[in-house]
């Protein structure tokens, strides 16, 4: 077996206990899904309502561990998987009831991985040829190969909500307006994009407080969720009692929360950075301009990550040392003491310097951009213009931007963002990963067979350091791109009702794990 995918030991006894029984915690959100089929727009409501096969012990980067899996069987605490193959047992436990009473066997597990494929938002599961249910508590899932990949095990088994094929059934929106898991919270009502209320599930089906993981926990009897979108709106529902917690401060808003701010003697403020990146990638293709390395690396001197921050306003924004989030398991703090430009605030004199040094004639750059990031484009034309690079701004549609950036004599640099992972190098994959794009390049037309093995090193379950550091390394002497900002959340809470927050491994708010005051 894998040691890298193995869940950890179950957690001592997690004592749901430990926290006063609260009686409701209501909070707002920017955007509302019960449907278990939609990972990606999963929040609050999903993730208090069903379940999957396992998740993760204390959030990002922590071990996975059981929850339907059956923690008492199996070499890795739920599954096994004989090395060498891409067939992997999973076993659940055998008194699994949803909220209507039906009992979720193996056929469940095999249906709810079925129809959460059909739905379409399963990026990585190409590499699944089947799911069989050998009995009530046992599924084999075969693979096209071993999964060899950080997260790749992660990336369907923690990424999938179990439901019943009974309770699929008989909804009347295909779980679209009404829910049926398996969780510790069940469907109150719900109000498209208004409002959504769960209660606690007094049936629970997991009595064994000793195998309940954070996830499982129950602290509140009654969640309540509002959509609210407007910023304003959200300060004056978290300072008037309406919430209870504000799930994504305004950043115009931290002071009077801060520590000597009009607020900040009765509210709690927890910083939380996103686990995506935002980056500047410049057209490695012999088309551009910038297939010259010192025009390269103008660019690169020329837009700094502390100073970019600073233009796009510091308060949500966090500058990075590497094309990187620090949030990452496999994430190196040394590569905040490199000397390089991505450590560098921005440095006219190389960037200049650089300049002088390349092909560039002043030729006119094409900045590809979502038009939602315009200030970012804006920023960077600016900052490219101060050393004496012509760049115009091509801003599209987010749908648009796929077919556009295929396309190498469309752009120079792109200002982009990575989805959400679970590794950093799942970060790099997504971008640098010759064998994902049609042109079997990387997204930035890198054609290197020494660097795509470099990449494939970093991936494996097995990297080393030296195999992260090597990537990073080769990545920066050739400037092909840098890591601009990372977003961060701020959540605001009365600090005289919640002692303590958790998130799962999605950057999840859930109120059922918090720990609320006498």
């Amino acid at each position: 077996g894998e040691e890298g995918e193995a869940p950890a030991e179950p957690a001592a006894p997690a004592e749901p206990s430990a926290s006063a029984q609260h009686k409701k915690l209501t909070m707002d959100t920017d955007r509302m899904s019960v449907n278990p089929m939609g990972l990606w727009a999963s929040g609050t409501e999903v993730y208090s309502m069903y379940e999957m096969l396992f998740q993760t012990e204390n959030g990002i980067g922590s071990p996975m561990v059981p929850v339907l899996a059956d923690a008492d069987r199996g070499e890795f605490h739920g599954y096994d998987h004989e090395a060498g193959t891409g067939v992997y047992t999973f076993y659940i436990y055998p008194d699994i009831y949803d909220h209507a009473g039906n009992h979720f066997t193996a056929s469940d597990v095999v249906f709810s991985f079925e129809k959460t494929q059909e739905y379409g938002q399963t990026s990585g599961w190409s590499v699944i040829q089947s799911w069989e249910a050998v009995d009530d508590t046992t599924v084999v899932m075969t693979c096209e190969r071993e999964l060899m990949n950080k997260g790749e095990l992660e990336n369907i088994v923690l990424r999938c909500f179990m439901f019943t094929e009974a309770a699929y059934n008989a909804s009347p929106s295909a779980f679209n307006s009404d829910a049926c898991g398996t969780g510790p919270y069940k469907l109150v009502s719900y109000t498209s994009g208004a409002s959504c209320v769960m209660t606690k599930n007094e049936d629970y089906w997991q009595k064994d407080d000793s195998k309940r993981q954070r996830s499982q926990w129950a602290n509140v009897d009654e969640i309540e969720l509002i959509n609210i979108t407007e910023s304003s709106q959200k300060v004056t529902a978290v300072t008037t009692g309406t919430t209870d917690l504000c799930q994504s401060l305004p950043a115009d808003y931290i002071s009077q929360f801060s520590a000597g701010g009009q607020y900040g003697d009765k509210f709690g403020l927890v910083t939380a950075p996103a686990n995506g990146v935002f980056f500047m990638e410049a057209n490695c293709d012999p088309v551009s301009p910038c297939s010259d390395l010192n025009l390269r690396l103008a660019i690169m001197y020329a837009v700094g990550s502390q100073d970019f921050c600073k233009g796009l306003g510091e308060n949500v924004n966090i500058p990075l040392s590497a094309f990187a989030s620090s949030i990452f398991p496999d994430y190196n703090p040394d590569w905040e003491n490199w000397d390089n430009y991505q450590t560098s605030p921005s440095d006219m004199e190389k960037a200049k310097e650089y300049l002088a040094q390349s092909n560039y004639n002043g030729e006119e750059l094409t900045i590809l951009s979502e038009a939602g990031g315009s200030d970012a484009a804006v920023l960077v034309q600016n900052m490219l213009g101060a050393v004496g690079i012509n760049a115009s701004l091509s801003l599209l549609e987010r749908f648009s931007l796929n077919a556009v950036a295929s396309d190498p004599e469309e752009w120079d640099i792109y200002l982009n963002s990575t989805r959400a992972s679970d590794y950093l190098a799942n970060i790099w994959s997504h971008v640098m990963n010759a064998d994902a794009f049609p042109s079997g390049k990387t997204e930035g037309f890198v054609d290197d067979a020494h660097y795509q093995e470099l990449l494939r090193n970093a991936m494996s379950v097995d990297a080393t350091t030296e195999d992260m550091d090597a990537f990073w390394q080769y990545t920066l002497d050739n400037a092909y791109i840098e890591g601009t900002n990372c977003s961060v959340t701020y959540i605001a809470y009365p600090s005289s009702v919640i002692t303590s927050l958790w998130m799962n491994d999605k950057s999840v708010l859930l109120p059922g794990t918090f720990t609320y005051a006498e």
